[in-house]
């Protein structure tokens, strides 16, 4: 049962969820699907228009090699509106006011100190957005696309130099949830 399901899912993601619903059209070889390599963990190049350019991804995939409702996933990552990092940028910066600046205590040696000096003080979404580096992509297992965990950008922040930062987007691309690396999947 549970492999019709999969079956049916692909077909949907095939017919509806590919880049023709979108509004940028690419083919495998522009997006680069060929360049996933296995060293451990399954990991490539892929030109993403919306992120402005090619963007490092990993898929958490079995050794066997990537199933196709994955790669389904990304080539839908890839064809994503370009106002998808608009919306993930106010996504995240909404977020940040209100959950990050000024609103998270750190201790050092057992002292509380002031944690404002990881996180500063931004005015603007392209600020903040600004002082994320090594931006990448993550897809999860197969079993859980099943959920609305679709992708997961990832990023190395001032404000969780341990954790690093993680927005989830669901199957329509759009930003649900933020955490550190690792929380989603």
């Amino acid at each position: 049962m549970k492999q019709i399901f999969r079956l049916f899912l692909i077909s949907i993601f095939l017919v509806y969820g590919g880049c023709t619903m979108h509004s940028i059209e690419m083919t495998d070889d522009e997006m680069k699907l060929d360049s996933f390599k296995l060293d451990g963990i399954w990991s490539g190049t892929i030109r993403v228009p919306w992120l402005g350019g090619d963007v490092v991804a990993v898929i958490d995939a079995e050794d066997s090699g990537i199933a196709e409702l994955q790669f389904e996933c990304v080539r839908t990552t890839c064809c994503l509106p370009e106002n998808t990092l608009q919306k993930t940028k106010r996504f995240l910066f909404d977020h940040y006011k209100s959950e990050i600046y000024g609103s998270i205590t750190a201790y050092e040696n057992g002292k509380e100190i002031d944690f404002r000096k990881f996180t500063p003080e931004v005015s603007t979404q392209e600020e903040l957005w600004d002082l994320l580096s090594e931006i990448s992509l993550g897809f999860p297992p197969d079993h859980r696309i099943e959920d609305d965990c679709f992708f997961e950008l990832r990023a190395e922040c001032p404000w969780d130099a341990e954790h690093g930062l993680a927005i989830l987007f669901n199957r329509k691309g759009e930003p649900i949830e933020i955490g550190g690396q690792g929380d989603h999947f």
